[in-house]
């Protein structure tokens, strides 16, 4: 069923809004092997991500503090009124693309961003609300569903597709879908800062990208993997004050050998028991997705490489070996006294609320109950990046849960000079408005309780990266889950099938060629679609 915009449902707007933790400055201008995080002397202030350097004094900033950019949609173009379908994600997934009614001031920005795009280029922009295929129930038809249909039929029925990540990269549905790097793209700049960077250089498969990013997706930030830390208890079990910790974080001194000291021998059995999740321990963990998951990205770790032509492989060298290594640390780290591995992500976060762990690797945002009771926790919390590697990494990275929004536009006979113009102008004004107002106002002059949280979501954002086998898990099936949560898993005992070093389960993994075999197929699909 189509949509205006003024009727759309936004369910539990507000709440999603103080869920959500971004940095200031636009997050998309980095690169993940280049990006370098501001300097900081003074820890009582954020980093500047738009200040003028003594070698670049003509950068201008903007109200926010980012550096001002022009797109390149010229003025006076005119659609006449022709509209642009827009799906959308159902349930809190459609906040960052419109509202029924104006909840608060975020909303309002959304509303503003959506009449000045309109009225620019004389669009109608009609939204699709459809939900997730996790979302279905009863028969109810789903996104997967609604694409395909739609897309066999020619593609007319919609433009542009706002998605689910893991639902999104699947061969049956690529097919569908235009490459934005063409030329019919007139006015699609992806090299602006407020499209991704990072995914950009994941995601453009020789000179084709179907899948993007930009300021307007706020459900990025929903999904970041971060750690969380308990306030009433860190100074007497880890042996820091709250704000020693942020300093050892500016310091890039937050390291996995400074967390695996704070945490492996902090355990209280409080029932008497033994190990339960009712006892005390250093890290209360979901073993399956977010925390080993988390880890992987904010130690660089990559599954895949790009050879020289252009082709992607499973790692090879060095880069190999420092999965197999991070993935004996990650193991170290899990079988310590005093972590608790819990079976469902619901279980770790109520361990960690209700003050039985002093560190919890989570996703900022899982849903309302999640965010009431972090935000009712006795103890009190405070938010940092998951920890690095070592000191040699120089940069902190975030992982993002695959739960987010990915764009993509359907392939057909359309108007992609007039759906680019649309993109351009939307991602323009939501890095000018939305997602700079949705950070500063919204997340750190309302939310955070003191000046260095700010900081540190600054830190988090800046590393969002993203590997090329988790965009593909769905024409890819398993290649995450083989080459590191199953190794993890099996050497813990977490799952059935023998309990083997981390290094001989990877090797079992790869040591046939048929993850590399997946990939070269997936490279050749890609040369083939248009």
């Amino acid at each position: 069923m189509k949509i205006a915009l003024r009727i759309i449902a936004l369910t539990f707007a507000i709440v999603m809004i103080l869920s959500t933790v971004a940095s200031c400055g636009s997050i998309f201008n980095k690169n993940k092997g280049d990006t370098t995080q501001s300097d900081v002397s003074d820890p009582d202030t954020a980093p500047d991500h738009g200040s003028v350097s003594e070698t670049d004094k003509e950068v201008v900033t903007d109200e926010w503090g980012q550096v001002v950019v022009e797109h390149g949609v010229p003025e006076g173009l005119n659609y006449e009124g022709q509209a642009i379908n827009i799906v959308i994600r159902t349930n809190q997934y459609g906040r960052e693309w419109t509202s029924e009614k104006i909840n608060d001031a975020v909303d309002l920005e959304v509303f503003n961003r959506n009449q000045k795009v309109q009225n620019q280029l004389k669009v109608t922009l009609n939204f699709i609300p459809i939900a997730d295929n996790s979302q279905s129930s009863g028969g109810a038809k789903t996104m997967t569903d609604a694409i395909t249909k739609v897309g066999q039929s020619g593609g007319k029925e919609y433009d542009i597709i706002n998605q689910y990540r893991n639902d999104a990269g699947s061969i049956n549905l690529i097919a569908f879908y235009k490459n934005v790097r063409g030329s019919d793209f007139t006015y699609l700049d992806l090299d602006q800062p407020y499209w991704s960077q990072n995914f950009n250089n994941v995601l453009n498969n020789n000179g084709k990208q179907y899948f993007f990013v930009g300021d307007i997706n706020l459900t990025l930030w929903d999904r970041a993997i971060v750690t969380f830390f308990n306030k009433a208890q860190l100074e007497t079990w880890a042996g820091v004050t709250e704000q020693e910790l942020y300093q050892m974080v500016i310091d890039k001194k937050w390291t996995y050998e400074t967390f695996y000291n704070m945490t492996k021998n902090v355990y209280t059995d409080m029932t008497g028991n033994g190990k339960t999740q009712d006892d005390f321990y250093g890290l209360s963990s979901i073993g399956g997705s977010e925390a080993t998951d988390g880890l992987l990205y904010s130690w660089n770790v990559a599954l895949s490489e790009t050879t020289v032509e252009g082709n992607h492989r499973i790692v090879t060298d060095s880069a190999k070996q420092k999965v197999i290594d991070a993935g004996e640390k990650l193991v170290a780290l899990y079988t310590s006294n005093g972590a608790y591995i819990n079976k469902d992500s619901g279980n770790n976060i109520a361990q960690f609320t209700s003050g039985k762990a002093l560190f919890n690797i989570d996703v900022i945002y899982h849903n309302s109950s999640h965010l009431a009771s972090i935000r009712e926790m006795e103890d009190g919390y405070g938010i940092v990046p998951t920890p690095m590697y070592d000191e040699n990494q120089e940069q902190y990275y975030t992982g993002v849960q695959d739960a987010h929004t990915i764009m993509c536009v359907m392939n057909g006979d359309k108007d992609y000079e007039m759906i680019s113009a649309a993109l351009e102008l939307l991602a323009y004004e939501s890095y000018k408005n939305v997602r700079p107002y949705y950070v500063k106002v919204i997340i750190k002059d309302r939310i955070l309780d003191d000046s260095k949280s700010g900081q540190m979501f600054d830190l988090i954002m800046d590393g969002v990266t993203l590997d090329y086998v988790d965009m593909f898990e769905g024409a890819n099936p398993k290649i995450r889950w083989a080459l590191w949560r199953k190794p993890f898993q099996r050497t813990t005992g977490y799952i059935s099938g023998g309990e083997l070093s981390f290094t001989v389960a990877f090797e079992e993994a790869n040591g046939s060629g048929a993850l590399d075999n997946k990939l070269y197929d997936l490279d050749l699909f890609f040369d083939r679609v248009g």
